[in-house]
């Protein structure tokens, strides 16, 4: 029984920023279903989180603080679940730090914020690195291309975030 479902950020809950890093919350996109998604989800029956490469904040371009204003965008998502965690890796690909998907280091740190496990745990992202930390940390993983409209190959592939959502609950 799936009981945790984990999102990455970019390309996944929002429109990815072609020019660059979002730096400014004006600049969400989230995807048309959004408000369906938020909806769909019953209220406090599972466990969510926000695991995402945010390598401008190494880079100097925003803050931890204003990238949590930034995140606050997932509010109307994140009310729907029992317990949230945001896990960021703010490190640049050049730090070789450990907690940089694809390593699965943020997806442990999730669901051990969250008491779940990896056979209840489903990420939903958008690229090779989300499905990479995903198979390391044992998860079942669906790959959402809405941003993109290819998906990257994986098990289990949505074409809309609510399709990815759904799939996911009907687990």
């Amino acid at each position: 029984m799936i009981t945790t479902l984990l999102f990455d950020r970019d390309g996944t809950l929002n429109k990815r920023n072609i020019a660059g890093y979002i730096l400014n919350p004006n600049d969400i996109e989230t995807p048309a279903d959004f408000e369906n998604v938020c909806s769909y989800i019953p209220i406090g029956t599972f466990k969510g989180g926000l695991v995402s490469n945010q390598a401008c904040v190494n880079k100097g371009l925003i803050s931890l603080k204003g990238l949590a204003e930034i995140n606050n965008f997932v509010f109307p998502l994140r009310n729907r679940f029992e317990s949230w965690t945001t896990q960021i890796c703010p490190h640049t690909e050049f730090e070789k730090c450990a907690c940089r998907k694809p390593h699965a280091s943020l997806l442990f740190e999730a669901m051990k914020e969250l008491n779940s496990v990896s056979h209840q745990t489903i990420y939903i992202g958008d690229s090779t690195v989300d499905r990479d930390a995903a198979l390391q940390a044992n998860i079942r993983y669906i790959n959402t291309c809405w941003d993109k409209g290819i998906c990257t190959p994986s098990t289990d592939c949505a074409h809309t975030l609510f399709e990815a959502v759904r799939m996911a609950l009907e687990d």
